[in-house]
């Protein structure tokens, strides 16, 4: 049995500094238990090859959080910003290491310093034209976080990054088209006292668009490319196209045609990096695919 009182205070600021900008501060402190999913002296199974061992004890933790943001919203020009900072900080009694054998892999939680932080910075600007029906948003994010990593004899605190940005449009001022586009760049990279990982990259695009010919007759395309980088300078493309074409015939007879990966793509790979660790997933997909229905509706 453990007792301990934990105080949890929070304060807020919140200012509207002009019209159009509003600022706001925030910050927390709070100390709990741990909140394991369960306690027990026998070892759990969890999938084919993981085991994890959580014993009886229940562990004090402190959590400080601080935000900042700044917001700029302008109806009259439809203009809106914002910029976000904030900053979390964890202190623990327990730590969890993960024992890796050819067989299993086995989780438990040991008793010792654990601190954990992170840092995140976002932006973002959004406008709008409305004379053409054009909108332009910019959005950029960085994380930065540093936590405890044990397994198979290692301990050592890892630093991970993730930087990225992302660059959409749409385009509505005609009534027989719609546009939309945006394209996001990614960069992660992991470093800590035993190894620095190669900085990765991974880039997305999505188009798609919506065409109204006639009052009975909708077309729409959808095309999706995913370039991850999979190691220093080696990429894997995916590019992903769908369309549906649907023609009301009358109230009551409806035809459709719908298509999926009509570039037939075969797969694709994506890499992950998890502290110490790497992982490549490779996932085959379904060929191209074509379906032509005709609707009967009573």
């Amino acid at each position: 049995m453990r007792n301990f009182i934990a105080f949890k205070p929070y304060l807020t600021i919140q200012q509207m500094l002009t019209s159009t900008l509003t600022l706001n501060l925030s910050s927390s402190f709070s100390a709990d238990e741990n909140s394991l999913d369960f306690y027990t002296l026998s070892p759990l199974r969890e999938g084919y090859r993981n085991i994890q061992v959580t014993g009886n004890d229940i562990y004090k933790s402190t959590h400080l959080h601080t935000s900042f943001h700044i917001r700029y919203r302008n109806l009259a020009t439809m203009l809106f910003a914002n910029l976000s900072l904030a900053y979390s900080d964890t202190r623990s009694e327990a730590y969890s290491h993960y024992e890796h054998n050819d067989s299993m892999t086995i989780m438990s939680w040991v008793r010792g310093n654990n601190h954990r932080h992170n840092t995140t910075i976002s932006a973002m600007m959004d406008k709008t034209f409305i004379p053409i029906g054009l909108s332009l948003k910019v959005d950029a994010t960085y994380n930065r976080g540093s936590c405890l990593v044990s397994q198979s004899g290692v301990m050592v605190n890892n630093h991970s990054h993730h930087a990225s940005g992302t660059l959409s449009t749409s385009f509505q001022k005609l009534s027989w088209m719609r546009l939309s586009a945006a394209f996001t760049a990614q960069y992660y990279w992991e470093q800590s006292s035993l190894m620095k990982l190669d900085v990765l990259s991974s880039y997305t695009t999505n188009l798609s668009i919506y065409l109204f010919p006639t009052k009975n007759m909708e077309l729409k395309m959808k095309f999706y490319n995913l370039t991850n980088e999979i190691t220093d300078g080696h990429y894997h493309t995916c590019g992903l196209l769908d369309g549906d074409f649907n023609y009301k015939i009358n109230n009551v007879w409806e035809l459709k045609l719908s298509g999926t990966n009509l570039l037939n793509s075969k797969s694709y790979s994506v890499t992950q990096n998890a502290g110490i660790n790497t992982f490549n997933t490779f996932l085959p997909l379904r060929g191209r695919e074509i379906l032509l229905c005709l609707q009967l509706r009573l």
